[in-house]
């Protein structure tokens, strides 16, 4: 195998991991598609006449961007060079994915909090009740997107990790099941209706927010599908996985099988 063709074959399986250079995007397009529409019904104020909060917003996307970048250097590095040292610092990113990416977003909001300031002065209540509530969407929106691009991990694990220590529990930080499903309900099914409701109350004019409101509804259902889709291919697929060979065990499909290997290749798929 040539170096060219091994390196093409890492950065094949290390495509999962490179996946998560988008979510920049995805985490601006929810802070902006929330924000909106919190400050339509709790102010009826529309921020397309707020000074500072497009700087805010473009800032934001911009230090997530290069915090992303820092945190995935060592898998870029890998696909041009492979060695173990760089392989346990990709292995020990991934094992605390979660913690790590909401570190990254205290550290976008805590900067962006600091530009406004700068730029616009103390903010309103009503203003950091809008930034709460697109902090919490994002924070739903995290787990949603890391869920979505490591559930379908085959060849990532494959690049990192040996058969024998895939068959074992790897130690770091993980999100409890119920947690994420809160999350992703308490995010993109009860903020926007909370948040539409808010703007009906006030008596907003229709006019006023009728695309803002679109906007949120397309964005927290297409967030809630993918959500859904990556329980199905992280938990529910795995599941029936294993329920399927668990009733070819009771079948007698072990026989003249090494029931060890049996039980190793069950944790593997």
């Amino acid at each position: 195998m040539t170096a060219d063709t091994g390196k093409d074959e890492r950065r094949k399986k290390m495509k999962e991991f490179f996946g998560m250079m988008m979510l920049p995007i995805v985490l601006g397009l929810v802070n902006s598609s929330f924000f909106r529409m919190a400050m339509l019904g709790f102010t009826g104020e529309s921020v397309d006449s707020a000074p500072g909060l497009h700087l805010r917003f473009t800032y934001q996307m911009l230090v997530m961007f290069l915090l992303v970048y820092l945190w995935a250097r060592p898998a870029y590095k890998y696909v041009d060079k492979p060695d173990d040292k760089l392989r346990e610092t990709v292995r020990r990113r991934i094992s605390s994915v979660y913690r790590d990416a909401f570190l990254m977003l205290g550290i976008v909001q805590a900067v962006s909090l600091g530009i406004f300031y700068a730029v616009s002065g103390p903010a309103s209540g009503a203003r950091f009740a809008a930034a709460a509530a697109a902090l919490v969407a994002q924070a739903a929106v995290l787990v949603v997107y890391i869920d979505s691009h490591l559930s379908k991990q085959k060849g990532l694990m494959e690049a990192l990790y040996s058969p024998e220590e895939l068959s074992r529990l790897r130690h770091g930080f993980s999100i409890p099941v119920y947690i994420k499903f809160s999350l992703m309900v308490f995010g993109f099914a009860i903020i926007p209706f909370v948040l539409i409701f808010a703007a009906v109350y006030r008596q907003v004019p229709m006019a006023a927010f009728a695309t803002a409101m679109d906007d949120l509804l397309l964005l927290s259902a297409v967030i809630l599908l993918v959500g859904l889709d990556s329980v199905y291919y992280g938990i529910q697929k795995p599941l029936d996985g294993l329920i399927g060979k668990m009733k070819r065990v009771a079948g007698g499909g072990l026989r003249g099988q090494n029931p060890h290997l049996f039980l190793r290749r069950s944790r593997l798929s």
